[in-house]
């Protein structure tokens, strides 16, 4: 599991929590499974960006809040914080075009 795979399921975990959610009433407001939920969670799956809006939106966060380390001495400025998201979200991108092409 990558690093910013555990970021997301920590943050996810902890804020659907905060929000006195269990992962089925989240699954359903998201209009997603339980089972996809969980599988975030675990660290075992990645959501879109798309999905990432719709979890942030249910959650009452803006979405990078689910992909930074719980850190108050760290402050990004918006170009730094834009710039971390499109680099992380390119290392995954990329992972999956990679294990796409070599299953052709």
């Amino acid at each position: 599991m990558s690093h910013i795979h555990t970021v997301f399921a920590d943050n996810l975990k902890a804020l659907r929590r905060k929000q006195n959610l269990t992962q089925a009433a989240l699954a359903e407001k998201c209009d997603l499974s339980t089972n996809y939920i969980a599988e975030m969670e675990a660290g075992k799956k990645f959501p879109s960006p798309k999905t990432m809006e719709k979890i942030a939106g249910v959650l009452k966060v803006k979405p990078f809040k689910l992909l930074l380390e719980p850190d108050e001495n760290v402050r990004l400025d918006r170009e730094e914080l834009t710039g971390w998201i499109i680099r992380e979200m390119k290392r995954e991108i990329d992972s999956v075009v990679e294990k796409y092409l070599k299953e052709e």
